[in-house]
């Protein structure tokens, strides 16, 4: 006797909702990183926005992403105003943070299978490379050039 795999749909919430959600989310998120470089405490270099944008670009569909990148966007230049002045604002961070995401979840889709994604110790390595190695050396790339 086999059981086959079974695919579970769930219906998400008002898609906007969902998008108000994830720049909130991003929002708490950029100003707790923010607060952590100010006091430059040892979790300084962690940048828990872009992990969110990857995350969510990963487990959503395509034509989601610009809503994604446009509100978790939006969530990190509120906190960085919240923080800092208004003439001190830098948008090539948020570039480099929508970049980073971005190339991170398409290395993710490549690399890890979609049903069970980390099922053994070859597939956690597969999301060590795509989401913690390549995407933040292309980001010290772009800002080297």
């Amino acid at each position: 006797m086999s059981k086959q795999s079974q695919h579970v749909l769930i219906a998400l919430p008002h898609p906007l909702l969902h998008l108000v959600s994830l720049g909130l989310v991003s929002f708490i998120f950029t100003l707790f990183s923010l607060e952590l470089s100010q006091f430059g405490t040892q979790l300084a270099p962690l940048w828990f926005p872009t992990s969110i944008m990857m995350v969510a670009f990963y487990r959503h569909a395509g034509r989601m992403w610009p809503g994604i990148a446009l509100s978790c966007s939006l969530g990190n230049i509120a906190a960085s105003i919240l923080l800092f002045s208004t003439s001190s604002l830098n948008m090539t961070w948020t570039t480099i943070n929508i970049v980073e995401a971005v190339v991170g979840a398409v290395l993710l889709r490549k690399l890890l299978p979609w049903y069970n994604p980390l099922q053994n110790l070859a597939d956690w390595l597969r999301l060590a490379l795509g989401s913690a190695i390549v995407p933040p050396l292309l980001g010290v790339f772009w800002l080297s050039c």
